[in-house]
């Protein structure tokens, strides 16, 4: 399917304007790994989740990467995690 050249623009300005592209990234990582986590039955606890994202992008903080975790845990874009 073909999308518009105006309806990307639309949706691309909806996320740019929420998301700055630092934490685009951040919650595109996440969302990555929640989904191989998932998919390939990895059991896999928050600290962990959170060390296994630091080691792919070491200049997010643990802090930042807990934040966006609980921000798409509460969308439901991810499994929550103890």
């Amino acid at each position: 399917m073909k999308i518009k050249r105006a309806t990307y623009r639309h949706i691309e300005a909806k996320i740019h304007s929420y998301y700055a592209p630092r934490e685009l990234e951040l919650r595109s990582t996440i969302i990555f790994v929640d989904n191989d986590a998932v998919t390939s039955g990895r059991e896999i606890t928050r600290n962990d989740f959170i060390q296994e994202i630091r080691s792919i992008k070491p200049y997010f903080s643990y802090e930042e990467i807990k934040e966006a975790m609980e921000e798409l845990e509460s969308r439901g874009c991810i499994e929550r995690r103890k």
